[in-house]
């Protein structure tokens, strides 16, 4: 069965580099660098993004387990997981996004 990448026509960074990954996530989206990763050997950043007026539809995905810090707060995210569970940090509190389970 064939991979299906999420807004596939619409590219923004493919990317093996930890360095342009953090620039491209800052351009794209919000002031952001990335605090860990942790093999950076399998280390890749895959987004696409579409714009609708002021929203953004956007698909990440790492190769690897990584740790991103967003500095601009202005911002709702609603993070739906893939196959991998990812864990996002918010303040003082935790949310996991699996597909069973979505995180805003």
């Amino acid at each position: 069965m064939e991979r299906v990448t999420l807004l596939a026509k619409f590219p923004i960074v493919v990317t093996n580099s930890v360095e342009e990954a953090e620039v491209g996530l800052t351009r794209s989206l919000t002031d952001a660098s990335i605090m860990r990763v942790t093999d950076r050997n399998r280390f890749q950043l895959r987004m696409n993004a579409v714009n609708i007026g002021r929203t953004s539809m956007v698909f990440n995905r790492f190769g690897t387990d990584t740790k991103i810090k967003a500095l601009d707060e202005d911002h709702i995210h609603f993070i739906i997981g893939s196959s991998i569970p990812s864990t996002i940090n918010l303040y003082d509190g935790s949310a996991v996004a699996s597909p069973q389970n979505a995180a805003m």
